[in-house]
This record gives structure tokens, C-alpha cells and sequence, in this order.
């Protein structure tokens, strides 16, 4: 019998606690597949054999032995070999990075409060290694774990890894960013086919920065943004253009959109069914004080006569709100499903504003998903998966 062989046995014994139980399970898992333990595992599994080699099957005395003059059945891995990444392809994702490293509990953690950062992060038990996608995120987040336990890893790899920590060494030489030059904007590290900044202005030169994935800017505008009180327009800069802002508006008055409107138009307003008189002549009331007259709207629904329909229909006439899109619309409603007109007329939306429900028709959960600057205005309740303004 050896130190192996009681991991092995102990795994799936009931009666050990949570830490051990992972340890002793990776490592069982590690043995079956014919790697022996490295220097620091050893250790650690004589103990755990310690502390529970009354629940361990078998000869006593022989594990008492074992305990005090541990043998091994499996070589012993040599700890700077036993980390290794690479890059390879999986049938079914393509192109992905792999790594592989003995039970570490550090390495683990991170990896799981990452997770999000990824589009895949899997785990698999018969190959014993982790992969995950091929980008720029799970680069930096290798280049992070190998500045704490050093890993092989093909030349492939090694030379991307070095790109990503020179990347993140001097960020300001590589990243794309905005910057402002002798009270210009500009762009800094961008693509030949990036076009210049036409914005004169810095908010205005932020947003459309965006529109090219460009979400870094220097110190200056940094400064800049810190004196700037707007912080509903500041939180949906500072996101994820792939994110979405909620704002409650049991808390803000609707007035408080009134700089992303400014900054962000055209823009798509999403009208939750059974609240359609109600969100619009709210939202109208508020454009009209805000100085937008009614040819810069249109309203690309209508209702059915019965109950509240006419007079939902009455008010979009009454109004001269049944516009078609052109050069001078600047803010489009839709309700139920994205209309055939939108697509015909090209507009490009800076901003969507979802005046009610996150779960929407298909055709708008799919429109959305191309669009920046999403923004929901409803209840809290309804806005718990999207992060919410910090107000």
C-alpha cells in the first residue's frame, strides 16, 4: 500500500470536511490518470491521511507506517513542469488556450471569480485542464496567473503572453485611446482606418469614440470628467458599451436623462405594452420642455381602436407625432416589435432607452444587442441583472 493508494481510497468517503474533500478529490483524479504528486501535494496529503486514517479502509498499523515513512507507487512531479499552457483546438469552440497546473487553490479562486470575463471557461476532469477561449481577456488573465507560479507554454504562446505584459506595462503606447492635445481631441494607437475625431467638445468626443470601441481616454479628460456633476451621462460612459444602465425611476425624475439626450440622439425609445398612452405622453411631455418640437419624434405604432386604443391613436394625431424617419428625426418609439421602417431607413441609434420591462419581443432583444448606450428607466425590481447607476 502507498500514500497514493489511501488518497484514492479516502476519495468520496463521507465524514471529511470541505477543503480536504476538494484536495483529496482533485488529486485522486490527477493519480487515476497516472500523475504523481508534486514535493508541496505530498506533504499535504500526509497530513490529510493524519487526520482521517480512522475513516481509512485497510491495515491500521500499515497506514501508521505509511505516515511516518511515506512511499510513493508514482514519480514525483516536478513542480516546474507540473504548470503548463499551450494553445489548442477543441472541435466544437475552435481555437483555445489550455492549462494545466496540480491542485492549487489560489489559481482556482481566481479563475472563478473571473468567469464572467469569459465567453468559455471550462473545465475537463478526464484531461484534467482548464480552457479558455482565445482573446484578449484570457491572455491578460494567463499573463496573471503565470507571474504567480511560472508555467511552460509553447513559443506560440510565450510570445503572445509577452506582447500582453508589455501591453500592460505601458498601456499608453498600444491601447487605443482618446487624448486631448493643446485643447484638441485626437486619437491615439487606432487603426489606419479609424476615421478622425470630429467632436469638438469632450462628451461628445467620448461617445463617439465608442462607436469604433475606443472606451480609454488620457488624464486630461480624466480631470475633466471629475468636475463634470452628471452622473447618470458619467456611469453610461464608463460602461461596457456591450453593458446596460439601469436608473430607477422611482428615485430620478425623468429630467435627470436629459444630458444623455442632449448628447446621444438619434435615440430608440422602447414602450412597454399596456403603458403605451401613459410612457409616451410622459416622455413627450418631457421633450417638449426640454425644447424638442414634435417633427423631431415619431412614433412607429399604433393601437387597436377598442378600450384606450383611440385615444392613444387621437393624441399621436393630435400631436403630429406620425412622422416618418428623416434627416430631422431624433427620437423614434417602438413597442412589441422592431417595425420594418427602422431597418429601411438606416438610422443609427447613440442611445436606447427601455421605458419598462427587460424581457422585450425577440426582434428587439436581437436589435438591442447591436446597439451602444442602452439605458433602462423603470422600477429597481426589474432592473436586478442590469447594474444600476451609482447615485
Amino acid at each position: 500500500m502507498y500514500i497514493e493508494d489511501i488518497i484514492i481510497l479516502l476519495d468520496g468517503i463521507s465524514g471529511i470536511s470541505g477543503w480536504d474533500k476538494s484536495f483529496i478529490n482533485n488529486v485522486a483524479a490527477q493519480l487515476v490518470n497516472g500523475h504523481g504528486l508534486t514535493p508541496k501535494q505530498s506533504n499535504v496529503a500526509v497530513k490529510i491521511i493524519q487526520r482521517y486514517k480512522a475513516l481509512c479502509p485497510g491495515n491500521q498499523t500499515q497506514i501508521e507506517q505509511l505516515i511516518k515513512n511515506p512511499e510513493y507507487r508514482l514519480k514525483s512531479r516536478d513542480l516546474a513542469n507540473a504548470y503548463q499552457a499551450s494553445i489548442e483546438n477543441l472541435p466544437d469552440i475552435g481555437r483555445v488556450l489550455k492549462l494545466e497546473f496540480p491542485y492549487n487553490a489560489e489559481y482556482i479562486n481566481l479563475i472563478k471569480a473571473n468567469r464572467k470575463n469569459f465567453n468559455t471557461s471550462i473545465f475537463d476532469r478526464d484531461k484534467r485542464a482548464w480552457f479558455f477561449d482565445f482573446s484578449e481577456n484570457s491572455l491578460v488573465f494567463l499573463s496573471t496567473l503565470h507571474e504567480l507560479s511560472p508555467f511552460e507554454m509553447d513559443s506560440e504562446l510565450s510570445e503572445l503572453l509577452t506582447q500582453t505584459q508589455q501591453v500592460l506595462q505601458s498601456p499608453e503606447q498600444y491601447v487605443p485611446m482618446l487624448t486631448l492635445q493643446n485643447e484638441t481631441l485626437a486619437y491615439q494607437n487606432v487603426p489606419n482606418f479609424v476615421p478622425e475625431i470630429r467632436a469638438t467638445d469632450i462628451i461628445s468626443g467620448i461617445i463617439e469614440a465608442r462607436k469604433y470601441g475606443i472606451t480609454v481616454w488620457d488624464e486630461k479628460i480624466d480631470d475633466f470628467l471629475k468636475d463634470y456633476s452628471d452622473e447618470i451621462l458619467m456611469s453610461l460612459l464608463n460602461l461596457d458599451p456591450t453593458k446596460s444602465l439601469g436608473v430607477d425611476r422611482n428615485i430620478h425624475s425623468i429630467s435627470a436623462l436629459k444630458n444623455v439626450l442632449k448628447f446621444m440622439d438619434p435615440c430608440l425609445i422602447i414602450v412597454p405594452a399596456g403603458e403605451e398612452y401613459q410612457k409616451l405622453s410622459m416622455f413627450h411631455e418631457f421633450l417638449i420642455a426640454e425644447g424638442y418640437d414634435n417633427k423631431s419624434m415619431s412614433v412607429m405604432f399604433r393601437l387597436s381602436s377598442e378600450k384606450n386604443g383611440k385615444n392613444f391613436n387621437d393624441f399621436i394625431k393630435n400631436q403630429g407625432l406620425n412622422n416618418p424617419i428623416s434627416e430631422h428625426t431624433r427620437f423614434v418609439f417602438i413597442c412589441g416589435k422592431v417595425p420594418k421602417p427602422i431597418f429601411k431607413s438606416n438610422i443609427k441609434f447613440q442611445c436606447v432607452i427601455n421605458l419598462g420591462f427587460y424581457h422585450v419581443h425577440y426582434t428587439i432583444k436581437d436589435y438591442v444587442k447591436n446597439c451602444q448606450n442602452v439605458l433602462y428607466y423603470t422600477d429597481q425590481q426589474i432592473l436586478k441583472d442590469i447594474q444600476l447607476v451609482n447615485l
